[in-house]
C-alpha cells in the first residue's frame, strides 16, 4: 500500500544516521521525497554503493544535488520495489562535491558521470586517480587497458599522473596518444604538459642510432613525445635544427625540452642569433630573459617584427627593441609597424627622436592612452608634420592623427572643431587637461557635434571637471546639458 503523506514526509525528514542504517524498504519510501539536503544524499549514495546493498548501484535512476543545495532521489519507474537492473544516474553537479574519502569509497561507480565536472581539487584528482589505479573499476586494472578505454577515459586524461600512466602497456598507450594529441584541441602549454608526463628520464650521452632526427622526424608533430631532454641534446642540433627551427616550435615541447633546444641554439651561436634563426624562435620565447637579447644584432625591422609578433612580456620586448635601436639609425614605417600600439610606450625619448615623419603615414592608427605625456608631446608634432599635406581631408586626417592628440595643443583642436568630426567622448578625455581648458563652450561643442551629450555622463572626471569650472556658468546652459561646476 502506497505510504501516506504524512508517513512519506516523516521519511523525508530522516537524519543522514537515521538513513545510513536504513533498509531496503525505507529506501523505498525516500524515492517518494521531492529533496534532500546534501548531507542526506551522501548518506543515500554511500548505501547504494556499499558492498553490503541490499539491491546495489542500480536501484535507483536519480540522485541529483550539490554540495551547497538540494538532492532528488528517483526510483527506476518501472520497478516499484527499487531492486530492479534498471541503471543507475548522477548528477554531474553532485559528482563534483564528492570529498576524496567520498570518491575512494564509491567513485568507481561515477568516473563517467566525473567528466561533467569542470574542475578538481587537488586532493579530489589524486582520489581519482586512486580509484583508476586500484583497477577496481568496470574497466579493470591499467596494466589491462585498451585504446577502447583510453577512449572512455580520455576526459579524465588529464588528471592522469606518471604513476598511473607507467601501468598502462605502452603499445596501447603511445597509439592513442599520438591521436589524442592530434585531435586534442587543448593549447599548446596543455599538451606539453601532457608530453612532459610521458617523457623518459634516461639519459642520453651520444646520439643513439635509432634517434638520429631526420627531414621525416621533424615534420612529424608527435616529435615530443618520441624524445626525452637529453636525447635532444644529442641529437637535435647542427643544421637539421636551424632549418627545421619554425616548423618545430609549433610542436607541444615541454619547458625542459625547449630549454635544451635553447642551449643548442647558443652552443651554436654564442654571439647571439641570426637574423634567419631569431624570426623562427617562436615558443622559446617563452623561455628567454632580457639577458639572451643583449649580444644580438637586430638590424632589420622583418627582425624585430618577427621577434614582437611572439607578443613577449614588457621586459623582453624592451630589451629586443634596445637592440634593434642600438643597431638601426632610425626607426622606419615596418619597424614602427611592428612596435606598434602594444609597446610604443616603452621608447624611451631618445627612441622617440628616431621615428622618421614619414613612418607616422605609413602605419595603422597608433593609440598612446596608456604612454606617459611627456611621449604624447614629443610625438604630436611630427606626426602633425607628417600628415600635413592631408590635414584637409576628412575622415582621413583625423583618423591618422586621431591617436596622437593626446599631445595636441588647445589651437589645434579649435582648428579640428571647424571640420564637424564629431569626436568621440574617449578621444576627448584622452587630450591634455591644459589644451582643453583653453577651449570655449562653443569650441567643445564644434569638436564633439553629435557626441556633445556625452559630456553630462563625465563631468566628474578630469579634465572635463576642470573645464566646467574654469567656465562662465551662463555660458555652459547654452549647451543644454545642465553642467555646473562643484
Amino acid at each position: 500500500m502506497p505510504a501516506s503523506k504524512e508517513g512519506a514526509d516523516s521519511f523525508c525528514e530522516l537524519s543522514p544516521d537515521n538513513i545510513a542504517t536504513s533498509g531496503k524498504d525505507t529506501l523505498k519510501q525516500l524515492s517518494q521525497c521531492k529533496s534532500f539536503s546534501s548531507d542526506q544524499t551522501k548518506a543515500i549514495l554511500a548505501i547504494l554503493t556499499s558492498d553490503n546493498s541490499p539491491f546495489g548501484v542500480s536501484g535507483f535512476k536519480h540522485v541529483e544535488g550539490s554540495a551547497g543545495g538540494n538532492a532528488r532521489l528517483t526510483c527506476s519507474p518501472e520497478l516499484l520495489s527499487c531492486d530492479g537492473k534498471e541503471g543507475a544516474g548522477i548528477s554531474g553537479n553532485s559528482v563534483c562535491s564528492f570529498s576524496p574519502s567520498d570518491i575512494e569509497t564509491s567513485g568507481k561507480h561515477w568516473l563517467k558521470q566525473f567528466c561533467r565536472c569542470r574542475s578538481f581539487t587537488p586532493d579530489q584528482a589524486k582520489a581519482i586517480r586512486a580509484v583508476l589505479s586500484s583497477g577496481d573499476t568496470p574497466f579493470g586494472p591499467p596494466s589491462e587497458w585498451t585504446s577502447s578505454v583510453l577512449e572512455e577515459l580520455k576526459c579524465l586524461f588529464h588528471l592522469f599522473d606518471r604513476s598511473l600512466l607507467d601501468q598502462i602497456p605502452r603499445d596501447v598507450l603511445l597509439p592513442w596518444m599520438k591521436d589524442f594529441l592530434r585531435s586534442s584541441h587543448l593549447p599548446r602549454e596543455q599538451l606539453a604538459a601532457v608530453v612532459e608526463k610521458l617523457s623518459r628520464r634516461k639519459r642520453a650521452a651520444e646520439c643513439p642510432p635509432d634517434k638520429t632526427v631526420t627531414e621525416e622526424v621533424v615534420s612529424d608533430d608527435l616529435m615530443p613525445l618520441d624524445y626525452t631532454p637529453e636525447e635532444l641534446r644529442a641529437c637535435l642540433k647542427g643544421p637539421i635544427l636551424v632549418d627545421n627551427l619554425a616548423i618545430l616550435m609549433d610542436y607541444a615541447f615541454t619547458y625542459e625540452q625547449l630549454l635544451v633546444i635553447k642551449e643548442n641554439l647558443d652552443e651554436m651561436f654564442p654571439n647571439g642569433y641570426p637574423s634567419s634563426v631569431a624570426q623562427n624562435i617562436g615558443s622559446l620565447m617563452e623561455i628567454m630573459t632580457p639577458d639572451d637579447f643583449k649580444t644580438w644584432n637586430i638590424t632589420s625591422a622583418e627582425t624585430l617584427a618577427a621577434l614582437l609578433d611572439s607578443e613577449p612580456d614588457e621586459k623582453l620586448a624592451d630589451a629586443i627593441i634596445q637592440q634593434y635601436t642600438d643597431s638601426a639609425s632610425h626607426i622606419n614605417g615596418p619597424a614602427l609597424e611592428a612596435i606598434g600600439t602594444k609597446y610604443i610606450c616603452l621608447l624611451n625619448e631618445q627612441q622617440l627622436h628616431m621615428i622618421d615623419e614619414a613612418a607616422f603615414k605609413e602605419v595603422d592608427n597608433l593609440f598612446l592612452s596608456k604612454c606617459s605625456q611627456a611621449t604624447k608631446d614629443i610625438l604630436y608634432p611630427p606626426a602633425k608634420r607628417a600628415l600635413s599635406d592631408r590635414h584637409n581631408e576628412f575622415p582621413y586626417y583625423y583618423d591618422k592623427i586621431r591617436g596622437y592628440l593626446g599631445g595636441a595643443p588647445g589651437e589645434d583642436l579649435r582648428a579640428l572643431g571647424k571640420d564637424n568630426l564629431n569626436m568621440d567622448i574617449n578621444t576627448f578625455m584622452e587630450l591634455r587637461t591644459d589644451s582643453v581648458l583653453e577651449l570655449t563652450p562653443h569650441d567643445v561643442k564644434a569638436l564633439l557635434g553629435k557626441n556633445l551629450g556625452q559630456l553630462k555622463n563625465v563631468e566628474d572626471s578630469s579634465p572635463v571637471k576642470d573645464w566646467i569650472c574654469e567656465q562662465k556658468q551662463s555660458d555652459l546652459d547654452l549647451l543644454g546639458l545642465g553642467l555646473h561646476c562643484e
